[in-house]
């Protein structure tokens, strides 16, 4: 039997590629973890003295892009025929670059599909998180690549308290760092001035904090098979989307919590109920995944709020009678990577 990947990828300009003789389930497991041993051995080299627990936490979030785009490169291309799949990883001066090419013309769609268990399930949708949208897919002449950027700004900020640089305030390092933890400021100001320091130390523990409704948002929460369907025609229809988090419990159904403006009615549509004003919504920090409560549209800083009534609208769309939104559109972000030099 052929081995599913190469035990010495071959090396490029910034990184490596993968160019596996054969794509299978097995593949994506081992490819997964081979990334994170190398991104590791590189990032300890240029970044030096970082925490552990930081540099776990970056290895694990692009595992997960990782593994969202190989599985995706698996389904809709390997197993259908459409091969070979060659990876390339490039450690770019602030980000980690994941290219994933393969033989299939046809572009990425949003999962619309219930969240799951599985590696996969949160879909592009955690990959437009995790990377603040900074994802794409373009076609080539042998089928098409898809690319995903991810920030490397914690571990550099990391790396210079590790060297002795004076730490900022936790307020003012969220706004120095990337749009992600700008999300994390932007819900901090949902406190009273006095306290908008708490959320960073519970981050900072590793804990969730306890972000107040009724101040600068409110909340209303839905099914998390429903919501996770409505966010999908939201996106590709270019209607404004604030942001989701997921509540995936071992002991109870998942849901998703959207945030939407304080002048939302009082009362929810028949599809969502409102977590009432005043008590605290449990918030992870922008950025990061894992545990039981994970943003699927992190804030970003904007505050941009999704529009209750659209949201109702969306839901109907995708479990009831048909609503008139816009057509689905979705602007393609372009890549410093040429088409055939990403195949080659």
């Amino acid at each position: 039997m052929t081995t599913p990947i190469t035990t010495d990828p071959h090396p490029t300009s910034s990184g490596w590629a993968y160019r596996p003789a054969e794509f299978t389930d097995q593949t994506v497991p081992l490819l997964r973890t081979d990334i994170g041993t190398r991104c590791g051995r590189s990032l300890r080299s240029r970044y030096g003295l970082v925490d552990e627990k930081t540099l776990n936490q970056v290895l694990g979030d692009f595992g997960v892009i990782a593994s969202e785009l190989l599985t995706n490169a698996l389904r809709h291309a390997a197993a259908k025929g459409f091969g070979p799949v060659e990876v390339i990883v490039a450690l770019e001066p602030d980000d980690l670059l994941l290219v994933v090419h393969d033989g299939s013309g046809q572009g990425p769609l949003l999962d619309t599909t219930d969240p799951g268990q599985h590696a996969g399930g949160l879909g592009l949708h955690l990959v437009m998180s995790l990377t603040d949208d900074r994802w794409g897919w373009k076609a080539t002449a042998r089928g098409k690549f898809v690319w995903a950027r991810f920030s490397l700004d914690t571990l550099v900020a990391d790396g210079e308290q590790h060297r002795g640089d004076a730490a900022p305030d936790p307020a003012a390092r969220a706004t120095s760092l990337t749009p992600a933890h700008d999300g994390a400021l932007w819900l901090s100001r949902a406190l009273p001035e006095g306290e908008r320091d708490r959320p960073f130390t519970q981050w900072g523990s590793g804990a969730p904090a306890g972000i107040p409704l009724g101040w600068t948002f409110r909340a209303v929460v839905v099914a998390a098979g429903h919501a996770q369907r409505a966010i999908g025609h939201l996106t590709l229809a270019g209607l404004p989307l604030g942001p989701a988090l997921l509540h995936n419990p071992v002991d109870a159904p998942p849901t998703v919590t959207f945030l939407v403006p304080t002048a939302s009615p009082d009362t929810a549509p028949v599809d969502m109920a409102f977590v009432p004003d005043g008590s605290h919504l449990l918030c992870p920090r922008p950025g990061t995944v894992g545990g039981e409560h994970r943003w699927i549209v992190a804030p970003d800083g904007s505050g941009e709020l999704t529009d209750l009534q659209v949201l109702h609208q969306a839901l109907a769309a995708t479990s009831g009678p048909p609503c008139h939104l816009p057509h689905p559109t979705r602007p393609t972000t372009g890549l410093a990577l040429d088409s055939e030099a990403a195949a080659s």
